[in-house]
């Protein structure tokens, strides 16, 4: 059965690591293959730690996705915000002023698909709003919510997908309707009567002259 595959595979790694899973070490190691796993089986972004499927959304093929660059370069910033140094003050409240805005500008897009993302940007700028070490400890706080970013974000995904397709099928019918009424306005004769009589006055004058002569 698969259960008793990945049950084999478990085992196999933890052979090789020689440290049983609940070890500090393991648990590391484990984070470290799996995410070596995940890239490069291309299942998430390596600059944004988004899921491929995400990234299919943002295909301007489909159609477009207003937001969609926004919660992409608020995931990059976050990114690079978990790696910065404890004591990085200054470099930290510049990533979180850019998550925070880039989120913002998401939510604010005429859909309601991102709505969700602003509450993360209100604790982004709460977080700001305080001073010295309670301001780093507010940051330290809100650049750990990224888990929770993610995962909000890939709950998106099945959300998106079928409001794109909605989308590309009202752009499609709009498009053929205009093509529609160009192709009936092009096959439709011209008239070549001569109406500029109808608008003359010394036409009508002298049809009233002939009437007063009978």
């Amino acid at each position: 059965s698969r259960a008793r595959i990945r049950a084999c595979r478990f085992a196999r790694i933890v052979a090789v690591w020689d440290c049983p899973p609940w070890h500090p070490k393991m648990s590391a190691k484990l984070v470290i293959w799996l995410a070596s796993v995940l890239l490069l089986h291309g299942l998430v972004a390596a600059d944004t730690g988004l899921s491929a499927e995400w990234q299919a959304l943002g295909n301007p093929d489909d159609g477009p996705l207003p937001g969609f660059d926004d919660i992409e370069a608020a995931a990059k910033t976050w990114l690079e915000a978990e790696g910065l140094a404890d004591d990085a003050l200054a470099d930290k409240k510049e990533k979180c002023e850019a998550i925070s805005e880039s989120l913002v500008k998401a939510a604010d897009t005429p859909h309601d698909l991102f709505n969700g993302v602003r509450v993360f940007a209100t604790t982004m700028k709460k977080a700001l709003e305080k001073e010295d070490d309670p301001q780093l400890a507010a940051l330290d706080k809100a650049i750990k919510l990224r888990g929770r970013f993610v995962k909000a974000v890939e709950k998106l995904v099945v959300k998106v997908g079928p409001w794109k397709a909605q989308m590309r099928q009202q752009m499609e019918a709009a498009k053929k309707a205009q093509e529609e009424a160009a192709a009936k306005q092009s096959q439709e004769p011209e008239s070549d009567v001569d109406d500029t009589d109808e608008d003359d006055p010394d036409f009508d004058k002298n049809d009233e002259n002939d009437k007063d002569e009978f």
